[in-house]
């Protein structure tokens, strides 16, 4: 569930002031004056006006009257006082508490990625370019439309990795299968250096794909793929595609402490027009896990934040601070599913909470133009990107959906290739 600091509340205000001099000055000659009148009035008649007695009441019980009614206002006061000051301290040791839990981020071990970049590298498409987006037949040449695809054909077996090959020759001749292979075999050192270290090192992998409502088991797939790769049988399940970066959110809360592999997949049989296909896999784990000395993390994801886009400026904000990150040293953002007027009401929105590295075009990075939207798998996409980029400082990654998503992330160095799959459109 999302950290939100609001569930505590504003803090206590503090009462204005304690007594003020001239407020009570009045109030104790208003007793003076009320005090004596009502001696004159009520004193017997019989009794000489003048003695100790007489002045005592004269003078002693008015004085009396004020100092208790001082008295009152002061014990009121500061039990007002106290009250303010117990509850902040507390509201301030529970926002701390929540501040602390929502700044614990997750190290990204590994990523591969499969998408029709002609040969490109990600980040570099998305970046330098060219886009690879254009109009083109689909599949069965019904219609032109604006998108990319994955190819329909493997290149020659001299162009692919001999354990591709041999997963590929194993696992059943699905689109589904045939992208999973793509995305597990970049990953197999990793996740079998992982498996040597012991049970607990072994991750749960987390399924995102749009083949829930169309195949019968979805896992069937994948676990073909994992055993065709000669790794452990790994603890599979499918996580709703709405979740997005959000399942990062999700894992962190869990509290479990082994890793997790979270797999997003988007094919199309008919694409809609300015879209891509493709997938990524994303290897998380706490840094808390002890790592073999194969292993070690590319980069820091922290955990993600949702809001609407009435609260995004708040959502915002706190992405920020989940990331530990100063406002001004946020310099570039990756942002998938966004339209264009929605593009430039974000720049005055990053304007007015301090991110104004990122109002400008040179700021924004759009896989969207770069390659088509990605579908559920887009968040991931902007993932990749970000750590393949190998840019030094923090990166903000949005994603809009039915709301908006958004996270900060550090590239701890160049990634190496071999976490990617290129393949040639086809």
């Amino acid at each position: 569930m999302p950290i939100d600091l609001s569930q505590i509340g504003p803090p206590r205000p503090y009462p204005a002031h304690g007594p003020q001099f001239r407020r009570w000055l009045l109030a104790w000659a208003g007793c003076c004056i009320i005090g004596a009148t009502l001696v004159l009035l009520l004193w017997p008649n019989g009794s000489p006006a003048s003695g100790a007695w007489f002045w005592l009441w004269m003078i002693g019980a008015p004085n009396a009257v004020f100092l208790v009614l001082l008295g009152l206002r002061r014990a009121a006061y500061e039990t007002e006082y106290l009250h303010a000051l117990y509850y902040n301290q507390h509201w301030e040791n529970r926002r701390h508490e929540l501040i602390e839990r929502g700044q614990q981020p997750l190290h990204v071990l590994a990523y591969s990625y499969r998408f029709p970049l002609e040969g490109q590298a990600l980040a570099q498409t998305i970046l330098d370019g060219p886009a690879v987006l254009r109009a083109q037949p689909l599949r069965d040449s019904s219609a032109v439309v604006r998108h990319t695809r994955l190819p329909d054909a493997e290149p020659d077996s001299g162009q692919v990795d001999p354990l591709l090959a041999k997963v590929l020759q194993q696992v059943p001749l699905t689109p589904h299968g045939n992208l999973y292979a793509h995305l597990l075999v970049p990953l197999v050192k990793v996740l079998r250096d992982l498996s040597q270290t012991g049970s607990g090192h072994l991750p749960k992998v987390r399924l995102v794909t749009d083949a829930t409502s169309v195949t019968p088991d979805p896992l069937e797939p994948l676990r073909a793929v994992i055993n065709a790769c000669g790794l452990p049988s790994l603890d599979c399940e499918i996580a709703p595609a709405s979740q997005g970066l959000m399942l990062a959110d999700a894992w962190l809360d869990g509290g479990a402490s082994r890793p997790v592999l979270l797999i997003a997949a988007q094919l199309r049989d008919v694409p809609p027009a300015d879209s891509t296909e493709g997938g990524v896999a994303v290897l998380l784990a706490r840094p808390s896990l002890q790592l073999p000395d194969s292993i070690g993390p590319c980069a820091t994801l922290h955990r993600p934040v949702t809001a609407d886009p009435g609260t995004m400026a708040d959502g915002l904000a706190t992405a920020v601070c989940w990331g530990k990150a100063d406002a001004d040293t946020v310099q570039h953002v990756w942002m998938t599913g966004f339209h264009a007027d929605e593009n430039r009401l974000l720049a005055g929105t990053f304007r007015d909470i301090g991110l104004a590295g990122l109002s400008s075009q040179e700021a924004k990075h759009l896989p969207d133009h770069a390659l088509g939207h990605a579908g559920v798998a887009a968040g991931w996409l902007s993932v990749a990107a970000a750590v393949e980029s190998g840019t030094d400082g923090p990166q903000l990654v949005m994603t809009r959906a039915e709301n908006i998503q958004m996270a900060v992330l550090y590239a701890h160095k160049q990634p190496s290739h071999e976490y990617r799959t290129e393949q040639h459109a086809g």
